[in-house]
């Protein structure tokens, strides 16, 4: 019972139970988009926090990094909506140094100087669509939302990494050319293929 309860919410997204309109920032297509702030609703927090260990088990080498408490940092879940379920996922938070990157090949990057870029940005920290929901270009919409809603340029935020294979492919689709990254050195081994001189 717990395994298929576990596949259908991989597949089609958590159920939601507390859906306030209040929250309710964008549409994207005919799917509902969520902001979760520390002034929602304790309810709808707990669910974006189910949520964000939902797309944990999926990449375990990564941390939820939301679980619903209320914080002074700027940590906001932003959640897709198609009916009662939530079928994407985005997470974003603020950091105040980037590296800057540029691609050189599908898969791979090299920094841009030798020195991070000490200024402050939204930091995208995870994505995660439904497995039904892939492969469609949803994710990069929620980007695109959750960009405009933060009244920012997805140019002038920052990823974290490390990135899944898909999310490569999504920050390369994004930024094909230059773009930045937040993380340590183990989180670049595998995007970073030389540094630039």
């Amino acid at each position: 019972m717990l395994h298929s309860r576990l596949h259908d919410e991989y597949l089609n997204g958590t159920v939601l139970e507390h859906l306030p309109a209040s929250d309710r920032v964008a549409s994207v297509r005919t799917f509902a988009l969520l902001r979760v702030s520390n002034e929602s609703p304790p309810a709808l927090r707990h669910e974006a926090a189910e949520v964000a260990r939902l797309a944990t088990r999926e990449s375990s080498a990564h941390k939820s990094g939301y679980d619903g408490s209320i914080t002074d940092s700027v940590l906001l879940p932003y959640v897709l909506v198609h009916g009662s379920r939530a079928i994407g996922f985005v997470l974003i938070g603020e950091t105040g140094w980037s590296w800057r990157m540029r691609w050189i090949a599908p898969n791979k990057a090299t920094f841009v100087g030798a020195t991070p870029d000490e200024v402050s940005r939204r930091v995208v920290a995870r994505v995660w669509i439904a497995k039904a929901h892939r492969a469609q270009g949803l994710a990069r919409e929620i980007v695109e939302a959750v960009a405009s809603i933060e009244s920012r340029e997805v140019a002038e935020m920052t990823f974290q990494l490390p990135f899944s294979a898909a999310g490569c492919r999504l920050v390369q689709s994004l930024l094909p050319g230059h773009w930045f990254g937040a993380g340590d050195a183990f989180d670049f081994e595998d995007v970073v293929s030389s540094t630039a001189s």
